[in-house]
């Protein structure tokens, strides 16, 4: 026995002696070939990371991007913002517009809690008061998404202020986005998001919405929010005819939206993006409530609420 395992040792040395020989790249080409498989199969490690564009009206609008783990990063972000070719398709896509004038940004330094934006002359190249407003407040967005800062301050060596006033050398705080219902009697502000069609796409707009009132409860905020979904300026979602919003009633971590039967005419499309939008809007106004219930009168399935768990991340997914 051990007579032959020592001969077919010796053929399988002979044997492989003679492949080398007569195929001298043989080993070579199988690493080449695992080589190849490995790298085709091995996924580049990927982060989401939030930018900000803008819509043709002038609206910032968050967007996740998906990009490389490397390019994630607080010094690239507004790299990522830049207005080139490749931003471009990207904001393209999504029916937006990059805010920020490409080249204009020198350094972004931070100082304690503060990123301190170094700025050229090309910041100066805005064609309205809007246009410059949606660049300073994508970049203090964009840089105040990470934890470790919460002011952002723009420095311009040649002025004190930018083309339409926007001042320098003072701290811009992560506030008074999208702007609207503004009055200077106003006591206090919430945040809404409202569904808007930009180009062709549908994206969830946040806005800073402005009351006389001092404190606002979340049913006022989610009957305003209820209104402001049916001015066309802010929102184009489209409820059917005589559709309302009956009740609002807070019950533990949860809050019960009753709509009229109405709803249940809509466009399922429709009604999604109504329920996503009330969702963002109850997260951006309260840190008690976890999930949104919707009841729809006369709709028996699951005997009339549809549950909705509050959305996570409330910016928009990038479109490929």
């Amino acid at each position: 026995m051990k007579k032959l395992i020592k001969l077919l040792l010796l053929v399988g040395i002979i044997a492989l002696s003679y492949i080398t020989i007569k195929e001298p790249q043989l080993t070579a080409k199988v690493q080449q070939t695992v080589s190849s498989y490995i790298k085709k199969e091995t996924k580049t490690e990927q982060a989401d990371i939030t930018v900000y564009f803008k819509n043709a009206e002038g609206y910032v609008v968050p967007i996740t991007r998906k990009v490389n783990k490397e390019q994630a990063t607080f010094d690239n972000v507004l790299n990522l913002m830049a207005d080139n070719e490749e931003n471009g398709k990207v904001a393209s896509k999504n029916g937006l517009l990059p805010a920020v004038v490409s080249g204009s940004i020198k350094s972004v330094q931070v100082d304690g809690t503060t990123a301190k934006v170094s700025l050229n002359e090309k910041s100066a190249q805005f064609v309205d008061k809007s246009d410059e407003t949606a660049f300073v407040t994508s970049i203090v967005y964009a840089l105040t998404e990470y934890k470790d800062v919460d002011s952002v301050m723009f420095d311009l060596s040649s002025s004190d202020t930018l083309p339409f006033g926007t001042e320098m050398n003072k701290l811009y705080y992560r506030e008074n986005i999208n702007k609207i219902k503004y009055s200077k009697l106003a006591k206090s502000k919430q945040t809404m998001y409202l569904a808007k069609k930009c180009d062709n796409v549908y994206n969830y707009i946040p806005y800073s919405v402005y009351n006389r009132k001092s404190n606002i409860s979340l049913k006022e905020a989610l009957n305003i929010h209820f209104n402001l979904c049916s001015d066309t300026k802010f929102s184009s979602l489209i409820f059917a005819d005589n559709a309302k919003l009956k009740e609002i009633l807070i019950k533990g971590d949860s809050v019960y939206i009753h709509l009229s039967k109405e709803f249940e005419k809509m466009d399922k499309a429709m009604l999604n993006m109504y329920k996503n939008s009330v969702s963002l809007t109850v997260k951006e106004n309260s840190d008690s409530i976890e999930k949104v219930r919707f009841i729809i009168d006369q709709n028996e399935e699951n005997n009339g609420i549809m549950e909705t768990v509050l959305i996570k991340d409330y910016s928009n997914q990038e479109r490929k």
